[in-house]
């Protein structure tokens, strides 16, 4: 009904008025590339961010507060406003038995768990490469404030409002005593180092999974590197909001960490381990060449000369060798380069960088489930499933070579070093220096060619006989022999290459007769072999001839420029072909490779079919066949009081000497043999060849015809005096 005045209210109007202030917002300055899965769908409020390998990741968060569609901070208005960041793992799972999950540890863990290793084991969970925890951290936060808490620590009490089902969420209750707030912004610092070293996150196959038992080609696994799984973290950023506006304006229910502050959204980083590629091979290092790969370790093989692996190749014999690399990341793509410096010797072929595409059957058995992070053993994981891994994240590049004569005894060194096509890492603050706007360079491995040289070893005649004194110290010679008058001398010499590396065959060499050594020697030939023939004649009594010899390689090899025809004499390299006697380690002496002949006196040879008196005509000697039978007609040496100054061979019953039982038969003996047909008489100090002549009776001449190196003229006798020797045809056999 009306009322006085005839008026009628309406029915009242009620409405609520909600105190609204401003969200913490994340700052533009935070790191918010976008994020899609596999299947290449973008996600909302996730960002991938790259945690370079062997470079410190620095991800910083900062929240701050913002006027809506303003762009205006709201502290400028209110300074009283405070700010804090949660940052938290998302996707720990730490039950995986019991929930049916893969392990998952805390992206911020210190240590691994060791229920968990003992529920799982340590294949499943370190994924057979023993992977450590990421032992990541957080800067600015508070490490009491890691998991989620409620606050307060207030009585429960009635329920004014329905809604607030647990009274410890009230206006009125005090903040959580370990929330730090930060007046303006709000800054958290998420830092981690991922390094094969530590194995947090990644790591590399050692010798513990990649073993010969193992090995089967092609599936190279020796330091292959193998990453952990991707960590999603999330942030969300709180302000004081309860405090200064003195209402709950958060979350009625909160079961995160507002307490009834306004909140951000919750934005999370997708962490992307990353990495560059790296050289591999097998249990023996003969892909890619290494040298000990199991030493270097998982340190990179750059300047690490343990690494470099030196292989032996041939002249004229056409060889190769591979570079093989793979990324760890599957979805990339690699490429290898051959380095300009130090660059490869004339004439080698290099091929292309060839793909390879890996095998889903190169995954080890033990890796497990667990290991399925982008691929990291091979095949399997999200990347792989959904067709977006690469077909070249593992490559090969070929090197072929023929190495030319010019190059022999010759080392040359080679390096490769593998880019892939990320360029997550190059526009990170923390930059690694290879990482490049079309890819990361990863290590460089070099391989040392050595191609084998010549050296030549002698043999045969010049290792036999006597060497020079030792108090000589240029020396024409290498060792001499003694000849003799009519006697056919052969001497064998033979040639070889010493140089023989393992896994190679020796260069053909052979030794020859260096041409007019002496007049009238031959030489025959055989295989490696030379044998030289020389006969002394009559006028070379008591005089030294040197016949020399050389060796060459034979063609096609051409590697030695010249003949060898010096030796090393003594020491180490004895015998060994050399230049100078640098060559000639161990104190040897570099000589010419020569066989001083020193041809005897008073020994001639006969051959079978010859008599005393075609020997007395044939030598032109001046004496008789009585005087011939008298000296061959006994064996044993003389009493030395018999012939008293002469000088007879110690081993006067040696097989070579002619021995004749009748002055008027032939030699009944077959071959060559020696007689004698004087003494050698040793000369004094003050001898001279007219006193020499006069003490046997004789004349100069007759002595002269059988010495004739003696100058006549000469006093003492050819400048030596006492220690000349003198065959003398004497008239009687004792001396005046």
């Amino acid at each position: 009904p009306g009322t006085a005045g005839n008026r009628c209210p309406s029915t009242p109007y009620c409405f609520k008025m909600q105190i609204v202030g401003t969200r913490p917002m994340f700052s533009t300055v935070t790191p918010m590339a976008e994020s899609r899965t596999a299947d290449g769908e973008l996600v909302e409020l996730q960002h991938d961010y790259p945690a370079c390998e062997g470079f410190p990741m620095e991800l910083r968060i900062k929240v701050e507060d913002t006027i809506p569609d303003t762009g205006v901070t709201a502290f400028t208005q209110d300074p009283s406003k405070r700010f804090r960041i949660f940052v938290y793992d998302k996707t720990v799972e730490s039950d995986p038995v019991a929930d049916g999950v893969l392990y998952d540890p805390d992206f911020f863990d210190k240590e691994a768990d060791p229920m968990i290793f003992d529920r799982l084991g340590d294949i499943n969970v370190q994924c057979g490469d023993n992977f450590a925890p990421y032992n990541a951290s957080r800067l600015g936060l508070s490490d009491s404030l890691q998991h989620l808490t409620v606050i307060g620590d207030a009585e429960p009490r009635e329920a004014s409002n329905s809604d607030i089902v647990d009274p410890r969420y009230a206006v009125i209750n005090d903040y959580n005593p370990d929330f730090v707030y930060y007046p303006n912004t709000a800054n958290v610092t998420v830092q981690f180092f991922p390094r094969v070293q530590d194995r947090n996150g990644i790591a590399m196959r050692l010798d513990s999974s990649c073993t010969r038992s193992d090995y089967v080609a092609p599936n190279q696994r020796c330091r292959e590197k193998v990453m952990n799984q991707d960590q999603l973290i999330c942030a969300v950023g709180y302000d004081n909001s309860r405090s200064t506006h003195k209402r709950w304006v958060g979350n009625r229910k909160p079961s995160d960490m507002s307490q009834g502050d306004y909140s951000s959204e919750t934005r999370c980083w997708r962490i992307l381990m990353e990495a560059p590629p790296v050289f591999i091979t097998d249990p023996d290092g003969d892909e890619t060449p290494f040298g000990d790969w199991e030493t270097v370790g998982a340190s990179e093989t750059t300047d690490h000369p343990s690494a470099y692996k030196t292989v032996t190749w041939r002249v004229h014999q056409e060889n190769s060798l591979n570079f093989l690399a793979q990324d760890p990341n599957p979805e990339d793509r690699v490429e290898i380069f051959i380095l300009a410096s130090p660059g490869i010797p004339d004439g080698m072929a290099v091929g292309e960088s060839r793909c390879i595409v890996r095998d889903p059957g190169s995954c080890l058995e033990t890796d497990g489930e667990n290991c399925i992070r982008r691929g990291m053993c091979g095949m399997v994981g999200d990347v792989f499933t959904a067709g977006l891994q690469s077909d070249c994240s593992r490559a090969r590049r070929s090197l072929t070579w023929t190495p030319g004569s010019e190059t022999a005894g010759k080392e040359f060194r080679i390096c490769a070093s593998a880019r892939d096509d990320s360029t997550a890492c190059y526009f990170q603050d923390n930059a690694p220096p290879l990482a490049t706007p079309r890819g990361w360079f990863g290590e460089q491995q070099c391989v040392i060619i050595e191609v084998a040289g010549l050296t030549v070893q002698f043999a045969g005649a010049l290792a036999e006989g006597t060497a020079p004194p030792s108090d000589v110290d240029d020396p024409s010679y290498v060792t001499h022999v003694k000849g003799y008058v009519g006697c056919q001398m052969s001497l064998t010499v033979s040639a070889s290459d010493v140089a023989v590396p393992a896994g190679t065959s020796t260069y053909d060499v052979a030794a020859q007769l260096v041409p007019n050594a002496i007049l009238g020697a031959t030489g025959t030939s055989s295989g490696n072999n030379v044998t030289a023939l020389w006969t002394p004649s009559r006028g070379m009594e008591g005089q030294s001839f040197d016949l020399c010899f050389a060796a060459d390689d034979l063609p096609p090899l051409d590697i030695l420029p010249a003949p060898i025809t010096r030796v090393c004499l003594g020491g180490t390299a004895h015998l060994q072909g050399c230049q100078d006697v640098s060559e000639c380690t161990g104190g040897g002496k570099c000589v010419p490779a020569c066989v001083r002949i020193d041809v005897q006196r008073c020994e001639y040879c006969v051959q079978e079919a010859e008599t005393l008196i075609y020997m007395v005509q044939k030598f032109q000697l001046d004496t008789n066949w009585l005087k011939l039978w008298a000296l061959n007609s006994y064996q044993g040496t003389p009493a030395k009081e018999f012939l008293p100054g002469s000088v007879f061979i110690e081993e006067a019953n040696d097989a070579d000497l002619a021995f004749f039982k009748d002055p008027d038969l032939l030699m009944d003996s077959e071959g060559m043999h020696r007689f004698i047909i004087g003494p050698t008489y040793m000369a004094g100090s003050d001898d001279d060849i007219t006193s020499v002549a006069a003490k046997f009776r004789t004349t100069v001449k007759t002595l002269l015809s059988v010495n004739p190196d003696i100058d006549e003229n000469a006093f003492p006798m050819n400048g030596q005096g006492a220690g000349q020797h003198v065959c003398v045809l004497p008239c009687t056999i004792a001396p005046v």
